[in-house]
């Protein structure tokens, strides 16, 4: 995905010259058309994008309240997302700064439904923690400094 704050690209109409998204934060659905993009119901998008519902495609997913939940700290302390990203097991979104060890203590009292993570540096990515949320299969992870 491009930009962190543009719904993911689920589904195309030629049919309809538009392009349907989900934001996976809020669980809205938006029509993209040529010259402008707008919000629309999940009965419309049913409609217009009837293929993508068809069952060929798996149901996008929302982030759960708990990982909201860790995002809304983390953005309140002065964060920033870099980007959302699906990984195998789950849909994350990958925060620019790393926690600081106040927050890492805060959020995991808060946070004790989530599984709290933490991955080495290897040849392929870099050094990261997070919360995970393995009933919703969504994630936060930050950057290890």
């Amino acid at each position: 995905m491009g930009r962190s704050d543009v719904p993911n690209k689920v589904a195309t109409s030629i049919e309809a010259h538009a392009h349907l998204r989900h934001c996976p934060f809020c669980g809205s659905w938006w029509q993209e058309g040529e010259r402008e993009a707008h919000v629309v119901s999940e009965e419309q998008a049913r409609s217009t994008f009837y293929s993508y519902f068809g069952g060929d495609h798996e149901e996008p997913k929302t982030f759960s309240a708990a990982i909201l939940n860790v995002l809304g700290s983390a953005l309140d302390a002065g964060g920033s997302i870099e980007a959302v990203a699906q990984w195998s097991k789950a849909l994350v979104v990958h925060m620019k700064r790393p926690l600081t060890d106040a927050m890492r203590v805060s959020l995991r009292e808060k946070s004790s439904d989530l599984r709290f993570f933490q991955h080495a540096r290897d040849p392929h990515y870099e050094a990261s923690e997070g919360f995970m949320d393995d009933r919703s299969a969504t994630a936060i992870s930050f950057p290890l400094s």
